[in-house]
């Protein structure tokens, strides 16, 4: 499989056999060999192929049970709120383009060892003009509030922020809970001008 963002290998592949009960036993050599697989000298394993929604519901089940180490930079929110072509037919070839150049700028970035995600703050493009500290204040309440009433945010999520920053999932939130929200939350918003195209 081939990342349409970086153009590389992800490092996976699929194969189709005939029958399932030859796919079956595939797995189950793999899992019997206990890492002597190695293509390349890389360690391979095997699982049998999923649907998509399945594979995020056994990602978040493994990222909850494996303890990640802590990643005080928070880069597993760095593509958090990308949105690829083939995902979206509102944006047009212009909004297409800015969002590329946006995530290969943060990629660069994110190379540097002194830049970080915040876990705190958004960044938000394309306002519009009339667009003032107030609104955007209103406009990102509303927005988070709705979120978490249509389970956009889940305490997976807060886990998963948690475990990053090297505190126990557990003591961090009850599994069973959803994040609250209170209109206190949001400490500033403010809209960045640029002079030169303001007139």
């Amino acid at each position: 499989m081939i990342d349409k963002e970086t153009g590389m290998s992800k490092g996976s592949a699929f194969v189709k056999f005939f029958n399932a009960e030859d796919a079956q036993r595939c797995v189950e050599a793999f899992q019997v060999s206990r890492g002597s697989v190695l293509i390349k000298d890389r360690e391979c394993r095997a699982d049998l192929a999923v649907d998509k929604g399945r594979l995020q519901q056994i990602k978040s089940e493994r990222d909850m049970k494996t303890k990640r180490p802590n990643d005080k930079r928070n880069l597993f929110l760095a593509n958090e709120g990308l949105v690829l072509e083939e995902s979206t037919k509102l944006a047009n070839p212009i909004d297409q383009e800015k969002r590329k150049k946006a995530q290969t700028d943060k990629r660069r970035k994110l190379t540097n060892p002194l830049f970080f995600v915040s876990a705190h703050r958004v960044s938000i493009r394309n306002l519009p003009k009339t667009m003032g500290d107030f609104d955007l204040k209103i406009m990102c309440l509303k927005a988070a509030k709705a979120g978490l009433a249509h389970n956009l945010v889940t305490s997976k999520d807060v886990d998963a922020y948690s475990v990053a920053q090297g505190v126990s999932s557990s003591s961090s939130i009850s599994s069973e809970s959803t994040p609250s929200f209170s209109k206190t939350a949001i400490a500033s918003a403010k809209v960045m001008l640029d002079l030169d195209k303001v007139k």
